[in-house]
């Protein structure tokens, strides 16, 4: 499946074959990056790491955001002159990944302080229950809440907080709400 959707972005014309190369590479960078952080979350005092790389998270995002609105984006436009890909969508695209990366580390926070959902200690069932809650809720904030923020908000915030609640409330509110919930059931 990889290298089908590599080998699509390419043949639809949609990213040069460097374009696609780069995000492989910086794709795996992060990935060996994460691995690291969550390693070194598991040892010595996890509240104070995890406030750490969510103090890290906040000026990194602030960084990519400066970055985003001051890069130039070419406008490329197919055969027929029309706009391939609209520098304004992708900068908006842009503001929900940081919403979606600020979510990932409050949600570390928010989990800490409120345990949650264990997965080791739930049954196959409270497990399967659980995936299907999450993806009727993460489904619901997509289509209920998320359209919400942009008659609330300017486009770049009501994108970052698109994405951060969709995280949040996937990743920091519902374990958070399924693990007391099988902790009444089994308690």
């Amino acid at each position: 499946m990889l290298i089908l959707v590599l080998f699509s972005r390419n043949y639809l014309g949609v990213h040069t074959p460097q374009d696609v190369f780069i995000g492989l590479l910086s794709t795996l960078a992060l990935i060996l990056v994460m691995r690291k952080i969550f390693r070194w979350l598991e040892t010595g005092n996890q509240l104070s790491k995890k406030w750490i790389l969510f103090v890290i998270s906040l000026v990194l995002s602030t960084l990519a955001a400066v970055y985003y609105e001051f890069k130039s984006y070419p406008l490329l436009t197919g055969a027929d002159g029309s706009l391939i890909v609209d520098p304004a969508k992708l900068i908006l695209d842009s503001y929900k990944g940081i919403g979606y990366y600020i979510g990932g580390a409050a949600s570390l926070l928010f989990v800490h302080y409120f345990r949650g959902y264990e997965a080791e200690k739930a049954t196959a069932e409270q497990r399967i229950g659980t995936v299907l809650i999450a993806l009727i809720v993460y489904y619901l904030v997509t289509m209920v809440l998320s359209p919400q923020f942009i008659h609330m908000l300017p486009a770049r915030f009501a994108y970052t907080a698109e994405g951060f609640s969709r995280i949040f409330i996937t990743f920091g509110i519902l374990p958070v709400v399924a693990g007391r919930m099988l902790a009444k059931k089994s308690g």
